[in-house]
């Protein structure tokens, strides 16, 4: 069986074709949200194992969770135009992105100080994962988020000033994970940081053009 993190990497591939400082055409990011749709609904449900009620969830198994739940949001970007790229259409759906990143963020922060056994558990329970498998996690999310926010830019173009404090929300929920997984990874082992950026390199244009400064100064950028 193929790993959870080695199907996720086929969406990160998706959207590498799309994340770049400019807009991009609205069909190139269409068909990269189909493909990580179909990717997240075909992860398979691993049976046979009882979760322990007294041990936290490792950072794997949240981002995953993460992954599928903003998944379907980020789609519902994909077919925003121009006509209803507005405040009120947009909002709810930022938001519901917004709410399951801030959502994770306590259950993240309490791994801080717990052993490198329980924190890069695999969701398998047979190994725990690398700090390379949970970067890719990681990559993921930003890519889905960010990608998104370039498809949005292509349609709004330079009304984007009104949706401007939306999107430092959502940036800001963005900033609170990543300190959140970066703390809790760090505090067992290192190079978490360099192994996303590594990864992300397409789409740091996408998030310096934003000028999103809280997730510029974490990512170092």
């Amino acid at each position: 069986m193929r790993s959870f993190t080695a199907i996720f990497t086929v969406a990160a591939a998706a959207f590498a074709g799309f994340a770049s400082a400019a807009p991009v055409d609205t069909s190139a990011v269409s068909g990269a949200l189909d493909t990580v749709k179909g990717v997240v609904s075909g992860v398979p449900v691993v049976g046979g194992i009882v979760p322990r009620t007294d041990a936290p969830r490792g950072v794997q198994e949240i981002l995953i969770e993460v992954q599928t739940k903003i998944t379907p949001l980020v789609q519902q970007i994909q077919f925003i135009k121009a006509d209803n790229a507005t405040v009120d259409a947009l909002t709810p759906v930022v938001q519901g992105i917004e709410g399951i990143l801030k959502g994770v963020v306590p259950e993240l922060q309490t791994l801080v100080g717990q052993p490198v056994e329980v924190i890069l558990a695999s969701v398998t329970g047979t190994a725990q994962v690398t700090v390379g498998e949970v970067a890719q996690l990681v990559a993921n999310i930003l890519t889905l988020v960010f990608g998104a926010l370039n498809s949005l830019l292509n349609v709004v173009g330079t009304g984007l000033a009104a949706l401007q404090p939306l999107l430092n929300a959502l940036g800001a929920a963005v900033a609170a994970l990543l300190t959140a997984v970066l703390a809790a990874v760090n505090s067992v082992v290192g190079g978490l940081l360099s192994a996303v950026l590594g990864l992300i390199g397409d789409i740091v244009p996408i998030i310096l053009n934003l000028n999103l400064a809280t997730v510029i100064s974490i990512l170092k950028l």
